[in-house]
């Protein structure tokens, strides 16, 4: 358990109580609430049943008296009990990492009391892995406990839970136990847990507590251990004679696991060699045939291709040899030499006028891009031009000669002039030329030297203005830092005054204290010499009396108290021992009264009672050939009880209470047989 809390129960507001050491210490008087606040956290925390809360048993502590008494709010009192649980959890353990971190839980309940109807109205349980104070919250900004709906809203409605399943829930978390099972464990807890099972320890009832606080053990699960206990000789045997093979296999499977995996080793490097070797021959096998089917291919498609020409070769020379020698064939010669002359210029002539009319498109793209670049650059003469007043003002404020500022010229955005010419479109001798219109992009007026001028002038002004901005740039750094300092200044001021003022309250405050711890020093003193001469103290002193100073501080008061421990440490010690000395007489008082109540139980229920068996009593006897000394007499009515408790006890201290009477005329007596001769 690392931590847990209460939140607006009974006395508490909003505690929190840290228990990661392992220990906690609750300091207080009797009846201050040490076991109360205990009662309040475990096991409530942990089995959520609110009629279990006392330590003394079921309903003897009523949770609604602690939510509602001395409770002077509202209608309604909401209230939360938790306590947070943590473990480590070793995530590298498998590895070897040795890595972990901590996992945490948080268990609570919340309960609502109502002051109208005097009753706990409502209940909830929750379990969630957020940790109370650091991301979950019970209560609200304005200090008020939340209710269920706003917790639900806040952990998730699968983390509040009904009482039987938050039971179920912890039970598998925590103990890791089933739920039936962990019913068992909470009996146990509270029988353990209730203050007065130490005086049933002194009683011996030890035993009994926890065989009434434990489940009984299952018969078949007995019986199965009996038979494994019979069989745990052969067992051991049998473990031994394992664990010598077990040392012996894992010394020769080191051994043979090292040279294995040697012998592995170098077999899969050469066969990954092998491997790769065979790889390489087989991509290189897959080449050579794919270039021998290509060669293949194109020697066979050659073949045939050359006798195909040579068969037609041939077949044209002899048909060529037979044109050549008629006389139109050097007529039709001639005439188509001169229609490839003619077909040459006329491609010419095409070519020439598509070029033309190529070139003319180019320029009435160039036109175009002329003038966009001039109604560009009238933009930007505008834009810059529309600049310059404010240019001027802004020179004139950082101290500039406004005189600096180039005059920005003009140029004009008038459209294309249009040219009219005739132009031949086709090479055709029949066909007339046509009409095409060319673009002429207007003059102008400014020169480029006049424009690289302006913005030698441009780049001027902007370098000295960018040299002020640099220096006012200083200046407004150096001005922050003296509003800075300024302000340091006037915080140190104000700051003397407080320490100054605050000294005084801290002065007289400390005056204060001193006067009401004076009075307070000489009321405890009172009661300290009042506590000297009453109670126990008022009959039994110390020898020596206790010294009381006339005034007291708070060494002074420390060494006072432990002066008067010591003073009245033997009385103490004597106490104790009386104590003791009295819950022994109870013991022994108790055992006795057993006892007799458990030889009255005899009596009653008619059991004869047989004293136990002497040391000189033989171990068989034959009832047919006699009868025990106790059975055979009785008192005399006169004798009174003490004296036949006295002979009794000398009786069975000599040996003849349980002594063998047998008839008269049998063997001699055997004394060490304790046997009498009637």
């Amino acid at each position: 358990m690392h931590r847990g809390g209460i939140v607006n129960i009974w006395q508490y507001t909003e505690q929190t109580f840290d228990f990661s050491g392992g220990r906690a210490i609750f300091q207080g008087t009797n009846g201050s609430g040490k076991s109360r606040t205990l009662e309040l956290l475990l096991p409530l925390c942990l089995d959520g049943d609110l009629r279990q809360v006392g330590s003394k048993g079921f309903d003897t502590v009523s949770l609604r008296r602690l939510m509602l008494d001395d409770y002077d709010g509202g209608p309604n009192r909401i209230g939360y009990a938790w306590v947070e649980l943590t473990r480590s959890s070793d995530s590298g353990s498998d590895s070897g990492s040795g890595s972990g971190s901590d996992e945490y839980m948080t268990c609570g309940l919340g309960v609502k009391a109502s002051k109208t109807s005097q009753a706990i109205t409502d209940s909830w349980r929750f379990i969630t892995s957020a940790r109370v104070g650091h991301g979950l919250t019970l209560v609200g900004a304005d200090r008020t406990p939340l209710g269920p709906v706003q917790l639900r809203e806040l952990i998730g409605a699968d983390c509040v839970l009904e009482e039987a399943a938050f039971r179920a829930r912890v039970a598998e978390t925590v103990y890791g136990v089933p739920a039936p099972r962990y019913g068992d464990l909470l009996h146990l807890q509270r029988t353990l847990r209730n203050p007065d099972v130490g005086l049933k320890v002194l009683e011996g009832q030890l035993e009994q507590i926890l065989s009434d606080a434990l489940p009984p053990l299952d018969q078949a699960m007995v019986e199965q251990l009996a038979t494994s206990f019979d069989d745990l000789e052969s067992i051991r045997e049998n473990i031994t004679r394992l664990s010598s093979a077990d040392a012996a296999l894992g010394t020769f499977l080191k051994t043979y696991s090292d040279y294995a995996f040697g012998g592995l080793r170098a077999a899969a490097e050469r066969l990954g060699g092998a491997e790769d070797g065979v790889r390489k021959l087989e991509r290189a096998a897959a080449r050579l045939s794919a270039s021998l089917e290509e060669t293949l291919a194109a020697r066979a498609a050659a073949e045939h291709s050359l006798a195909s020409l040579e068969a037609g070769e041939q077949q044209a020379e002899d048909t060529i040899g037979a044109l050549k020698e008629l006389p139109a064939f050097r007529d039709l010669q001639d005439l188509q030499t001169r229609e490839k002359l003619v077909a040459e210029k006329r491609s010419s002539a095409v070519a020439a006028l598509d070029m033309a009319n190529k070139q003319r498109l180019q320029e009435d793209g160039a036109v175009d891009g002329v003038l966009r670049l001039l109604r560009r650059l009238a933009e930007d003469l505008g834009s810059a031009q529309e600049l310059v007043e404010p240019l001027r003002h802004h020179l004139r404020m950082t101290g500039l000669s406004p005189a600096a500022v180039p005059e920005v010229p003009t140029v004009s955005t008038s459209d294309a002039v249009v040219r009219t010419e005739s132009v031949r479109a086709k090479p055709d001798p029949e066909a007339e030329p046509l009409p095409i219109e060319r673009r002429v992009p207007p003059a102008v007026e400014v020169e480029v030297g006049t424009l690289e001028a302006v913005a030698a002038r441009t780049s001027e002004i902007a370098s000295a203005a960018r040299q002020r901005g640099a220096l006012a740039l200083a200046l407004a750094a150096r001005a922050a830092e003296l509003d800075s300092a300024q302000r340091k200044v006037e915080a140190l001021r104000q700051t003397a005054r407080d320490a100054q003022h605050a000294a005084t309250e801290a002065a007289a405050l400390r005056n204060q204290e001193a006067q009401e711890l004076a009075e307070v020093a000489q009321g405890w003193l009172a009661d300290v010499e009042s506590w000297q001469n009453s109670g126990p103290l008022a009959t039994a002193h110390p020898d020596a009396p206790l010294p009381l100073p006339t005034t007291v501080d708070p060494a002074t008061a420390r060494t006072l108290t432990t002066t008067a421990r010591e003073w009245v440490s033997p009385l103490v010690t004597a106490a104790r021992a009386d104590a003791h000395a009295a819950a022994q007489r109870r013991a022994d008082l108790i055992t006795s009264i057993n006892g007799r109540d458990a030889e009255l139980s005899g009596l009653r229920s008619g059991t004869a009672q047989t004293p136990d068996r002497g040391r000189f009593t033989a171990p068989t006897r034959d009832t047919t050939t006699g009868a025990p000394f106790y059975r055979l007499v009785d008192f005399h009515p006169t004798v009174d009880d003490r004296s036949r408790a006295g002979l009794e006890a000398a009786l069975e201290a000599s040996g003849l209470l349980d002594a063998w009477v047998t008839q008269s005329g049998e063997p001699a007596p055997n004394m060490y047989g304790n046997t009498v001769t009637a």
